[in-house]
C-alpha cells in the first residue's frame, strides 16, 4: 500500500521509508460509546427487559432509537458551559418529546468513563417544590380557583407521626394571605401545606402516579414540599411534566421506536398507550400558572426571549438537590443538580447558593434555546404574558377559549380548542398564531 502510494505520488520516497521503519502500536480499547453513553445504555437495559440478555449481546439486532443527535449535542454543551469544572455538582438532563414520549436527548452525569451509574433513569433525589405542580393538579381538578387566597405564614397541624411545621424559603412572606397563582409563582411552602391538606396526599398521589410517576410515594403531607420515601428520577419528572404540555395525555417515554432482526422483522414496537390523567381544562389551566413561574416568577432565568415555556423550580434542604423541569413548544425537559453521593450542600458553587432558579434553570435554557429553534415551527410562538389585557377593560369570571398548541385565544381555526375561566389579567389578547 506504501509503496503504491508511492507511486502515485502521493508520498515521497523519504516518507515512505520512514512509515515502513515504524513500528506499529494498537490504540487502547475504549468502553465509553462516541455519543450518548449513558442513553445507549438506558436502551441496552430496555431491549434486555423486552427481549432478554442474550437478545443485547448475541447481535443480530437492529434497534432503532430516539435520540437526537442535534439535541444530544446540545444537552452535553449546556451541562459543561454552565457547570463544566471536575469540582462543580453533578448534572443531569433529559428531554422528552411529550406527544410521543421518545427520549430525545439524556446526560445522567459530567462522565461516563468514571461513573456509570445514571443520574437521569436510575438516580433517584428529593424534588423539593418540584411536586408542587402535582398538588397543584389535582387542586384545580377539585375546582380550587387559581384566585383562591391562603394564609402564607408559618403552618403547624397534627398528623399521623407528630406535628408537621412549615415555613417558607427563608422565612419569607411571614404574613398575610396570597393567591394561590402567586404562591405557585414564588413557590410558598405554607401555602401549599395548607393546599395538600385541604385536597388531601391521598388524592395527591393517585394523580401524581397518573401524571407519569413511577417511584414510590407515600401519602403523607409533606410529599407536597418533595418530601419522599425514595425520591424521584429526572426522567419521570420530564415525563409527568410532560403530562401537563401535552393536554393532561400521559404516554410513558421510551428510547425505542423498534427493534428488527438482520432481515427486517419486526421484533418489538413499544406499546406505550397515552391516557387522559387530567382533563385538558385543569392541564391548559395548570400550563398558564406555570408559565408564569419562568415569565415572572422563580424560573426567571429560564427564560427565552420569544419562545414560550412552563415550568417549576425545586430547592431541598440545605441546598442538596436543585432542580427544573419545564417544556416549551414539544419538548418536555428535566435538569437536576446535585452531588453524585447525596447529601451533600450546595451553598457555595462559584459564590452562590444553588436552588432551582439558578444553574439548573440555567442549564435548561442552554439547552432549550437551541433544541426549540432546531425543531420549532416557523411560525414560532408569542409569549402570554406579553399579551395580556388590561384588567379594565375585561368582566369579571371571563371564559375563554385558548388554543393549547400555541396557549393563546383561538380561532376558528383552531381545531381543538379548550374553554376555561381565566382571571381577566391573565387573558392574552393575541389570537392564535399557528393555525
Amino acid at each position: 500500500m506504501l509503496g503504491k502510494m508511492q507511486e502515485l505520488g502521493f508520498l515521497s520516497k523519504r516518507a515512505t521509508l520512514a512509515a515502513k521503519s515504524a513500528s506499529l502500536e494498537l490504540a487502547a480499547p475504549s468502553n465509553v460509546p462516541a455519543i450518548a453513553p449513558y442513553f445507549l445504555e438506558y436502551v441496552k437495559r430496555e431491549v434486555s427487559a423486552q427481549l432478554g440478555d442474550e437478545a443485547v449481546f448475541t447481535g443480530g439486532l437492529r434497534i432503532y432509537t430516539s435520540l437526537e443527535p442535534a439535541l444530544q449535542r446540545n444537552a452535553e454543551a449546556a451541562g459543561k458551559a454552565i457547570l463544566g469544572a471536575q469540582t462543580d455538582p453533578e448534572y443531569s438532563l433529559v428531554a422528552i418529546d411529550h406527544g410521543t414520549g421518545r427520549v430525545l436527548a439524556l446526560v445522567g452525569g459530567r462522565d461516563f468513563a468514571t461513573h456509570q451509574f445514571d443520574l437521569a433513569t436510575q438516580g433517584r433525589r428529593q424534588p423539593g417544590s418540584a411536586f408542587k405542580p402535582f398538588v397543584l393538579a389535582r387542586a384545580l381538578e377539585e375546582g380550587v380557583s387559581p384566585d383562591q387566597a391562603f394564609d402564607a405564614s408559618p403552618y403547624s397541624v397534627k398528623v399521623k407521626d407528630g406535628t408537621w411545621t412549615v415555613r417558607n424559603y427563608e422565612n419569607q412572606f411571614a404574613a398575610g394571605k396570597m393567591t394561590l397563582r402567586a404562591a405557585t409563582n414564588w413557590s410558598v411552602n405554607c401555602v401549599y401545606a395548607r393546599l395538600i391538606m385541604q385536597v388531601g396526599p391521598e388524592d395527591v398521589v393517585q394523580t401524581a402516579k397518573k401524571m407519569g410517576i413511577t417511584s414510590p410515594l407515600e401519602p403523607n403531607p409533606a410529599i407536597a414540599l418533595g418530601g419522599l420515601s425514595q425520591g424521584v428520577s429526572p426522567l419521570e419528572m420530564a415525563s409527568a411534566y410532560g403530562t401537563i404540555a401535552n393536554r393532561g395525555v400521559r404516554i410513558p417515554p421510551t428510547g425505542i421506536i423498534k427493534i428488527t432482526d438482520e432481515a427486517g422483522e419486526l421484533l418489538y414496537k413499544p406499546e406505550q398507550g397515552a391516557t387522559q390523567a387530567l382533563p385538558e381544562p385543569v392541564a391548559v389551566q395548570e400550563a398558564l400558572m406555570l408559565h408564569d413561574v419562568v415569565e415572572t416568577g422563580t424560573a426567571i432565568e429560564a427564560r427565552i426571549p420569544g419562545v414560550w415555556a412552563a415550568g417549576k423550580t425545586g430547592t431541598t434542604q440545605s441546598y442538596r438537590d436543585a432542580w427544573f423541569i419545564g417544556y416549551a413548544e414539544e419538548i418536555s425537559t428535566s435538569v437536576w443538580v446535585g452531588y453524585r453521593e447525596g447529601q451533600v450542600e450546595m451553598n457555595n458553587v462559584h459564590g452562590i447558593k444553588v436552588t432551582g432558579g439558578s444553574y439548573p434553570a440555567r442549564i435548561w435554557k442552554a439547552f432549550m434555546q437551541p433544541s426549540v429553534a432546531v425543531r420549532r415551527a416557523p411560525a414560532g410562538v408569542a409569549s402570554v404574558a406579553a399579551t395580556q389585557a388590561p384588567a379594565e377593560d375585561l368582566p369579571s369570571d371571563v371564559q375563554v377559549s385558548i388554543c393549547p398548541d400555541s396557549m393563546l385565544r383561538a380561532t376558528k381555526r383552531c381545531p381543538a380548542p379548550v374553554d376555561i375561566y381565566l382571571d381577566p389579567t391573565r387573558i392574552p389578547t393575541q389570537t392564535c398564531n399557528r393555525h
